[in-house]
């Protein structure tokens, strides 16, 4: 039974236009603001609501059907986009995708040197939990430095640094052997640091702009965890279906 299946009463427009998959709530406001929205034939007004067993619902004259909800866990490798389509031909999430029995979209984003686990779905209430700063989800990642760090620089970065965009910090920092998770990695340079790092925002090169700030260069990043959701052993370019 899907989740809309569940909820025959009245229900605020942009939400279901969210759990269908189609945009996120603010989006889907600005597809309602300009006009693209008709339920049962009449042009969506900000604050309407509908029912979703019984009304007609189109976003630019496509009918919005119940929708299966569903959730993947992506090992993206590097040198792939984080985005459906790129405009420059690079290999981007959507050329792995294609076969999915649903349309789906990433929850947040890996840089494009960057790998590991990226989630995917077609629920746009749960990315958007995922991903609002107010409920704090952490994300764990392995990361190669381009020189050692020090007690003093792990302590600053759990307690905080001023980023051009705010205050940022560690929730966790710690060294790890290089040969623990050597697999995950090109071979490390001789002059190196490996640490395992929690944190718990998704801002634009968050983590590397952490350690920009006492003065060292990530040079691989692999994100191993996303909230309670696990890569396990996931080979580069494999999807499969998880729980929500």
């Amino acid at each position: 039974m899907t989740k809309l299946n569940q909820k025959a009463e009245m229900m605020r427009l942009q939400k279901f236009l969210s759990q269908a998959g189609i945009a996120s709530r603010r989006k889907a406001e600005e597809l309602i603001l300009a006009g693209k929205v008709t339920i049962n034939g009449v042009v969506a007004e900000l604050g309407a609501k509908v029912q979703p067993q019984k009304d007609k619902v189109l976003v630019a004259g496509k009918l919005v059907t119940n929708q299966v909800y569903k959730l993947y866990a992506f090992h993206k490798p590097t040198k792939v986009i984080t985005t459906m389509y790129d405009s420059r031909h690079r290999p981007a999430v959507g050329n792995y995708v294609s076969k999915l029995p649903v349309k789906v979209f990433p929850i947040g984003r890996l840089d494009f040197d960057a790998a590991g686990l990226l989630l995917l779905t077609n629920d746009g209430d749960y990315a958007n939990k995922l991903l609002h700063p107010r409920y704090q989800i952490q994300r764990s990642y392995w990361v190669v430095l381009d020189g050692f760090i020090d007690n003093q620089q792990i302590e600053l970065l759990l307690r905080g640094v001023q980023l051009d965009d705010g205050w940022g910090k560690a929730d966790f920092l710690k060294r790890v052997q290089p040969k623990s998770i050597a697999k995950y990695f090109k071979p490390f340079p001789a002059a190196c640091a490996v640490v395992n790092i929690i944190v718990s925002e998704g801002r634009n090169h968050f983590v590397k702009r952490l350690f920009a700030q006492i003065g060292l260069k990530v040079t691989q990043l692999f994100r191993y965890s996303y909230g309670k959701h696990k890569i396990g052993n996931l080979r580069p370019g494999e999807i499969k279906e998880i729980r929500f």
